[in-house]
Formats: C-alpha cells, sequence, structure tokens
C-alpha cells in the first residue's frame, strides 16, 4: 500500500518530481485515448466498407476519393477533409432514391 503523502509536506525537488510524474502519466493517458479512439474509427469504417460490399450497393459511379457507407436506406458519402484526421469526415445524408438520380460529371 502506497501511502499518500501531502505536497506541502515534502521537500520543493521531490514536490516538483512528484508534478512532472503526474503530467507525463495524464500525458500518456491522452494519446492512449486518442490512439483507441482512431482504432475505433477506423473498425467502424471497415465495418461500413464491409455492409456495402454485402449490399451491393452502386457506388461505382461516385468518385474514388470518398468513402462509402451502406446503412439501411440511407448512404453516407463521406468526402475526406484534408485539414482533418483521416477518422474525421463530413458526412451529407442522401436517400437511396436520390443516389440513383445522382450524376456526377468526370
Amino acid at each position: 500500500i502506497v501511502e499518500q503523502i501531502p505536497l506541502a509536506d515534502l521537500p520543493p525537488e521531490e514536490e516538483e518530481e512528484i508534478s512532472i510524474q503526474r503530467m507525463r502519466a495524464t500525458k500518456l493517458r491522452e494519446s492512449m485515448r486518442k490512439e483507441k479512439d482512431m482504432k475505433e474509427r477506423m473498425e467502424i469504417q471497415r465495418r461500413n466498407e464491409e455492409i456495402a460490399r454485402k449490399n451491393k450497393a452502386n457506388f461505382d459511379k461516385l468518385p474514388k476519393n470518398y468513402t462509402y457507407d451502406y446503412q439501411g436506406s440511407l448512404v453516407f458519402v463521406r468526402k475526406p477533409n484534408s485539414e482533418q484526421l483521416p477518422g474525421d469526415f463530413h458526412v451529407p445524408k442522401i436517400a437511396k432514391k436520390s443516389l440513383k438520380k445522382l450524376k456526377i460529371p468526370k
């Protein structure tokens, strides 16, 4: 059992050392959380691509630099934004019927 020593009772050097350790631990936790979030986003994107393939959604008319999700009757067209992380997208929703009418010039 580690005994909690109040910072006021410690000499200044140890107090500094403990605060540095706390900062390092906080940064480590933040980076681990970011990594976990990124992995979750990538997994969701992979799953959505798999669903799209299973449903044989007709995406070949749309540009190749987009990723597409098929969920129920909605198709999500995700245009990658270069200023954001690879997992963050601006996601407009397009109804399946309007996707058939959608004509994108080459």
